[in-house]
């Protein structure tokens, strides 16, 4: 074999090398299954003509609960500025809510301030419940930079409630002001874990009481 020969063959050898490399760092990195690929949504008040998935400022709901409606797992919707309360599409579980989640997902204010976006119960309507069940670890909700106030329950969570299937799932609050929110047997914004009071501002609910503390994380 001449030197040319040897130079070709040594160069298909490094190609089919570098190509399986690339293929065993692609496996690895999306864990041998199909990468996620997450979406973002809107939701304004700024006389926007909603439209689609709400995948644009331009197209943005003109409420919260319609943008989650249209999210999928682990999307993030995003809220701009403004004073939200309860739409007409409201949904009904343990009390009406201004927002519903029943989905793993972030709910983030666009300016990363609550002092300009926030969710108001109109004193009669819990602001957010966060349901989702699952055993899967590290699936949670995330709701970041929201006033919620001014919400009531009869029950429990007057201004946020978490019902997850298992405690260590339950969710993070961060950059949050939950103030002034009322709960038939208790007021204002203390948290509740069972068996203590009802939380008139966040409650983090779970039937599987076996398992301890609630992980909410604040």
């Amino acid at each position: 074999m001449d030197m040319s020969q040897e130079h070709n063959s040594a160069k298909k050898v490094t190609r089919r090398f570098v190509h399986r490399a690339l293929l065993v760092v692609t496996a690895f990195s999306c864990g041998f299954l199909p990468c996620a690929i997450s979406d973002n949504h809107y939701a304004a008040q700024n006389g926007q003509t909603p439209a689609g998935g709400y995948t644009t400022w331009e197209t943005a709901a003109s409420n919260i609960q319609d943008a989650v409606n249209a999210a999928t797992t682990n999307d993030t919707v995003w809220v701009g500025p403004g004073r939200y309360t309860k739409p007409t599409n409201s949904v009904f579980y343990i009390g009406t809510n201004v927002v519903y989640i029943d989905k793993p997902l972030i709910l983030r204010s666009s300016s990363g301030s609550y002092s300009d976006t926030i969710i108001d119960g109109s004193g009669t309507n819990r602001g957010i419940a966060a349901v989702y069940r699952t055993s899967v670890a590290g699936t949670r909700i995330v709701i970041d930079g929201f006033t919620v106030s001014n919400c009531f329950a009869t029950n429990v969570g007057g201004g946020i409630l978490f019902d997850p299937y298992d405690y260590a799932l339950a969710g993070v609050v961060q950059n949050c002001n939950v103030s002034d929110n009322t709960v038939a047997w208790g007021s204002n914004s203390y948290i509740w874990v069972p068996p203590a009071s009802r939380g008139g501002g966040i409650c983090s609910y779970s039937r599987q009481y076996s398992n301890g503390t609630a992980q909410l994380i604040l």
